[in-house]
């Protein structure tokens, strides 16, 4: 499929020059343009378009890891990570070492992050803002800590 450059364009700019799978900075020269449902699927009805709602800014490494799948597909391939990660003898020596810190989380891409309502939650201890309305212990830091209600107590 060829893209225009005023289309490429407007891809860039969907998520303000970052990649809408991970979130980092792209530069506009380095962006790959993705189909969030690919062009080709098992199943007909499944198929994307080369509309714009469709089309995604990437960086090179989602790009190539999201290939022709699903979003969906996309999400347990980068949730089974640690699991095939902790098979590995060198994983494990840093693990034994703490030069490895595991940090599992639900995998929100920054696309579904900048859709999400704001809740006014955030981690007692690290203060990450996750946006969602969880009260299980936060997994991104490792101390088990709760979500607690911005500027106040903890929300249990």
């Amino acid at each position: 499929m060829a893209i225009s450059k005023k289309t490429r364009e407007a891809i860039y700019h969907k998520y303000n020059g970052h990649c809408a799978y991970c979130g980092r900075a792209i530069a506009y020269k380095d962006m790959q343009v993705d189909h969030l449902r690919p062009r080709r699927a098992y199943n007909a009805e499944d198929e994307g378009t080369d509309d714009m709602s469709n089309l995604m800014p990437s960086c090179r490494m989602c790009n190539h890891y999201k290939r022709a799948n699903t979003l969906e597909t996309f999400r347990r391939y980068i949730q089974e990570i640690p699991k095939k990660l902790r098979e590995n003898y060198i994983y494990k020596v840093g693990l034994a070492y703490r030069n490895v810190i595991e940090m599992e989380k639900p995998i929100v891409f920054y696309f579904e992050q900048l859709q999400l309502p704001h809740t006014g939650f955030h981690c007692g201890t690290c203060k990450y803002d996750f946006d969602l309305d969880n009260v299980e212990p936060c997994i991104d830091c490792d101390n088990g800590s709760r979500w607690e209600e911005k500027g106040g107590g903890y929300e249990e």
